[in-house]
C-alpha cells in the first residue's frame, strides 16, 4: 500500500499540470505539485495550511465556495476556460484553466477531501477572444466600407485574392449604364479603350503576381458620352498575419483633366524653361543670402569685440589714436557738435578720395558732403542711441581727385563713450571691398554664361562633395533621371538609377578620380525615376579644388539618340557583313580550286591570277569579320570564354604560324617560360596575330619583328616591337580608337578601316587587362599588353 502511495506521490509530482489535494471540512492542502505551487506564486510552506490562509487572493472567487459543495456534495465539478486572478510576484494577473473538483472517499465511503486537477490555457482563450474580436472588427470594417462606397462618387471596386471582381459600388453602374452583376464577369475590361486594354491587364497581372500596389490611367466607355479618361489605385490588401487576400480599387474621372493638361502641354513646356531658370536664381540667391549673413556675423563680433577694446580704453584717447595711426584698415575718429575728425589714418583718407589738410578743423560732413543726405543721419542715431551701425558692401559714390567714384565698403559706426556710459564720439572703421565685390559678380556672370550655354547645348552640370557626398545639379539635368526641374535627387539616389550592370564600373571610376584626381569620362545608361525611360549618358568631371575646398565637378550630356544611331549602323554593318562573306567564301572556295587545276595544266598567268585573287579575297575576308567582330562587340554578342591554359603554347603557335606564313620579314620570338593564364584562347590569340600582323604592314619587307612574353608583377605582358615608321605623340593617344587610322604619305598604299587595334583593345579590356603602344616616330613601336596571370 505504502508503495502504491508513493508511485501515486511520484507521478502527482512530475506531472506539468498542477494537481494538488485539500483533506477535511477546513480544506488543508496536504498535497500540491510542484506545477500548483508555480501556478499559485507560492513555494512548499502552503502544504498543511488551510486553502483560505494559503491562497487568500481566491477568498473573493467561487473556488473556495465550489470546493466546499464538492467536499459536502461529492459531486465533482468540471470547468472550462474558468477566469482565475492569482498574485504573482505582488502583482494580480488573471490567467484562465480548465480545471475539475473530485471528491476523495476513505474504504467505508466518506468523503476525506477534494482532488484538483487543472490545465492553463490562458493563451488560448487570449487567442480565442482576439480572434473573436478581430472577426467582429473585420465585418464591421467591412459593413462600412460597403456603405460609404455606395454612397460615394468614387468608383469603388473589390477584388479577391485570385484577382476575380466581387464587388463594384453604383457609381460605377452609373457610369457605364452596367450592372453590377455584368461588370462582375469581368465586363469592366470589355468597356476599356483599345489602345489601353493590352497594356493595362499586362500591369495588373503582373502586379497580381507580385501582390503589388496597381496604378495608372485608362479609358472607359461609358454610357453616354464615348470614352472618359480614370485614374485608379488598387493597392493590394494583406489581414492581421499579413496573408495577401486582395484588392480595394478607387477610379476617378479625369477626363477634363487630361483635356487640359493636352490643350497645355507646350504652355507647360515653357513654364517649366521658366521654372528652372527660377531655381537657378533661386539658388544664386541663397548661396547670396548665406554669404550676406556670414558677413553680418563676422562683422557682428568684430563690433562686439572692438566695443570691448573701447570700454577699456576709453579714458586713453592717446591709444585710441595710435591704434588709428598703426590699423590696417581704414579709420576714422569723429566727435563734437557739428562732428568733426579727431584722429584718421592715411587708409581712411585714401578710401574717400580726401587730404588731411581738407579734413583739419572743417565739419566732418562739410567735407563729405557728397555722403551726407544719407549717413548724416545714421552718426546722429549712433550718438543719440549708442547703437553701433554696420553696413556691407555699401555701394557709394565718392569724390576721389575731383572726379565721381563708385565704390563698395564695409564699415562700421561704434559709438565711444564717456565715464558715464555716453556717447561722445563715433570710431568709424572701413574696407575697400571694390574689388572682391566686382570679381565676384565677374565669377557670377562667368557662372551664368556657362548655365546657359550648357542648357542650351542641352548639357546638364554637377557638383559632388566625395566626403559629405552632398550632390548638387542643374533642373536641365534632373531631366535625365526623370525628374521635374523642382525635385531633389540625392547621390545614393542617382548611383541607383544606373542599372545593375553599369554601376560597379561607374561607381569604381568614380573613386579612381576621387583618389588620383584623374578625368572621370564615362557612357552609360539611366533608368528615369518617374518615366521609366532608359537614357544614355555621357558623364566628364573631374576633382576641384577652390580655397581648400575638394569638389568633384562635371557634366553629362544625353547621348541616347547617338546611341540608337550606332546601334542600328552596327546592326546594318553586321548582317552586310554577314550577306557578304558567304558568297566570298564560296568564290574562295572555286579559286582554290581552279588554282589547283591551273597548276596541273601549269598555266603561269593563270597560277599567277588566281594567287593573286585568292589573296584580296582572303584581304576581303578579314576585312568583313573585323566588321563583324566591332558590330558583334559593340551589341554585347561576343562572348568572353575563360579556359585555364598555358600563354607560353599559345605564343608558340603563334610562331609556328608566323614562319609558315611570312617571309618578307625576320620574326625573332624570345624564350617564353610556363606562363598560365585563364582566358578566351582563341581571341587573346587573334591579339597576337593581330599585333604581329599590323607590325608586317607598317614596316620594311626585310626588317625584324620582335615578339617577347614574360611575368610582371603577375601580370602576362606579351609585346610586339618592330622597326617601321613609328607613331606620332598625337596617334599614338588615339590609335586604339574605332575607325582611328594614322594620316600620312606612307598610309595610302596600306590597306584597313582601323579597326583591328581598336578590337585588340576591346578583348584585353574585357579580360581585366592593359594595351599599349610606345614609339619613336621613324624608328619603330612596340605594342604590348598585359592580363593578370592564374592563380
Amino acid at each position: 500500500m505504502k508503495s502504491t502511495e508513493s508511485i501515486y506521490q511520484r507521478i502527482v509530482e512530475a506531472s506539468p499540470y498542477p494537481v494538488y489535494l485539500c483533506t477535511g471540512e477546513d480544506l488543508v492542502i496536504t498535497v500540491a505539485n510542484r506545477a500548483t505551487l508555480k501556478a499559485w506564486g507560492k513555494d512548499e510552506s502552503v502544504i498543511g495550511m488551510r486553502f483560505i490562509h494559503a491562497v487568500p487572493e481566491l477568498s473573493d472567487q467561487p473556488f473556495i465556495h465550489l470546493l466546499k459543495n464538492v467536499f459536502r456534495t461529492g459531486e465533482m465539478y468540471i470547468a472550462k476556460n474558468d477566469q482565475v486572478d492569482m498574485l504573482i510576484d505582488g502583482e494580480r494577473k488573471t490567467f484562465y484553466y480548465n480545471f475539475s473538483y473530485q471528491a476523495m472517499r476513505n474504504d467505508i465511503g466518506i468523503i476525506t477531501g477534494v482532488l484538483c486537477f487543472a490545465s492553463d490555457v490562458t493563451e488560448l482563450e487570449l487567442a480565442k477572444q482576439t480572434a473573436i474580436k478581430s472577426q467582429k472588427d473585420f465585418q464591421d470594417s467591412e459593413s462600412r466600407f460597403r456603405t460609404m462606397a455606395e454612397t460615394s462618387d468614387v468608383l469603388i471596386s473589390m477584388l479577391d485574392a485570385t484577382g476575380n471582381a466581387i464587388y463594384f459600388n453604383k457609381a460605377w453602374s452609373d457610369l457605364t449604364g452596367k450592372p453590377e452583376e455584368e461588370l462582375l464577369k469581368f465586363g469592366w475590361v470589355d468597356l476599356m479603350h483599345p489602345d489601353d486594354k493590352v497594356n493595362w491587364v499586362n500591369d495588373f497581372l503582373a502586379a497580381h503576381n507580385e501582390k503589388l500596389t496597381v496604378k495608372g490611367e485608362f479609358r472607359i466607355q461609358s454610357k453616354s458620352d464615348g470614352y472618359r479618361w480614370l485614374l485608379a489605385k488598387i493597392p493590394a490588401r494583406f489581414d492581421g498575419d499579413g496573408n495577401f487576400v486582395g484588392y480595394i480599387g478607387s477610379c476617378i474621372d479625369i477626363t477634363d483633366r487630361k483635356h487640359w493638361e493636352f490643350s497645355l502641354e507646350r504652355a507647360n513646356e515653357e513654364i517649366q524653361m521658366i521654372n528652372e531658370e527660377m531655381n537657378a536664381s533661386n539658388e544664386e540667391l541663397v548661396a547670396s543670402n548665406d554669404k550676406l549673413l556670414s558677413v553680418q556675423e563676422l562683422m557682428h563680433i568684430q563690433a562686439i569685440e572692438k566695443q570691448t577694446a573701447l570700454d577699456r580704453l576709453k579714458s586713453q584717447d592717446e591709444n585710441i589714436k595710435n591704434m588709428v595711426k598703426q590699423a590696417p584698415v581704414g579709420m576714422c575718429i569723429i566727435q563734437g557738435n557739428p562732428l568733426s575728425v579727431v584722429e584718421v589714418n592715411d587708409t581712411f583718407l585714401e578710401l574717400i578720395g580726401k587730404t588731411r589738410e581738407e579734413l583739419s578743423d572743417k565739419p566732418y560732413w562739410e567735407v563729405n558732403a557728397e555722403a551726407a543726405s544719407f549717413y548724416e543721419p545714421i552718426t546722429a542715431h549712433v550718438l543719440a542711441t549708442g547703437e553701433s551701425f554696420h553696413s556691407v558692401e555699401q555701394e557709394l559714390m565718392l569724390i576721389r581727385n575731383g572726379k565721381e567714384k563708385i565704390v563698395n565698403v564695409d564699415f562700421v559706426y561704434e559709438p565711444m563713450f564717456d565715464e558715464h556710459q555716453k556717447p561722445y564720439a563715433i570710431i568709424i572703421v572701413s574696407i575697400d571691398i571694390t574689388d572682391k565685390v566686382v570679381a565676384r559678380k565677374k565669377l557670377q556672370r562667368a557662372e551664368e554664361s556657362l548655365r546657359l550655354a550648357l542648357e542650351a547645348a542641352g548639357m546638364g552640370s554637377f557638383s559632388l562633395n566625395p566626403e559629405t557626398k552632398e550632390f548638387k545639379v542643374s533642373p536641365s539635368m534632373k531631366t535625365f533621371f526623370g525628374l521635374d526641374p523642382e525635385e531633389r535627387i540625392s547621390y545614393e539616389a542617382a548611383i541607383k538609377q544606373i542599372p545593375d550592370n553599369y554601376r560597379t564600373d561607374v561607381l569604381s571610376q568614380l573613386d579612381h578620380s576621387f583618389k588620383n584626381n584623374n578625368t572621370f569620362d564615362m557612357e552609360y545608361p539611366i533608368l528615369g525615376y518617374s518615366d521609366g525611360q532608359i537614357r544614355w549618358v555621357r558623364a566628364v568631371g573631374k576633382m576641384q579644388d577652390s580655397d581648400g575646398k575638394r569638389a568633384f565637378t562635371g557634366v553629362l550630356n544625353d547621348i541616347t539618340e547617338r546611341r540608337k544611331d550606332e546601334e542600328r549602323k552596327n546592326d546594318f554593318i553586321g548582317m552586310v557583313s554577314h550577306e557578304l562573306k558567304t558568297p566570298l567564301t564560296s568564290m574562295r572556295g572555286y579559286v582554290q580550286m581552279l588554282l589547283l587545276k591551273m597548276r596541273k595544266l601549269e598555266d603561269e598567268f593563270a597560277i599567277s591570277s588566281l594567287e593573286k585573287t585568292n589573296t584580296q579575297i582572303g584581304k576581303m575576308i578579314t576585312m568583313i569579320n573585323g566588321f563583324l567582330n566591332v558590330s558583334r562587340l559593340e551589341s554585347g554578342k561576343i562572348h568572353i570564354d575563360h579556359k585555364v591554359f598555358d600563354l607560353a603554347q599559345l605564343v608558340k603557335e603563334s610562331e609556328d604560324e608566323s614562319i609558315n606564313t611570312i617571309s618578307s620579314h625576320k620574326i625573332v620570338f624570345e624564350p617564353v617560360e610556363e606562363t598560365i593564364v585563364n582566358a578566351d584562347k582563341d581571341k587573346i590569340g587573334q591579339v597576337i596575330n593581330n599585333l604581329i600582323s599590323n607590325a608586317v604592314k607598317y614596316s620594311v619587307a626585310g626588317s625584324t619583328i620582335n615578339v617577347a612574353c614574360i611575368t610582371v608583377d603577375n601580370r602576362a605582358l606579351v609585346s610586339v616591337r618592330d622597326e617601321g615608321m613609328g607613331i606620332k605623340p598625337q596617334d599614338a593617344a588615339k590609335i586604339f580608337e574605332r575607325y582611328y587610322r594614322v594620316e600620312g604619305n606612307q598610309m595610302f598604299s596600306i590597306s584597313g578601316f582601323g579597326i583591328g587595334l581598336y578590337l585588340c583593345a576591346e578583348i584585353i579590356h574585357r579580360h581585366e587587362g592593359e594595351i599599349w603602344v610606345d614609339s619613336d616616330f621613324g624608328k619603330g613601336s612596340t605594342f604590348s599588353f598585359s592580363i593578370p596571370v592564374f592563380s
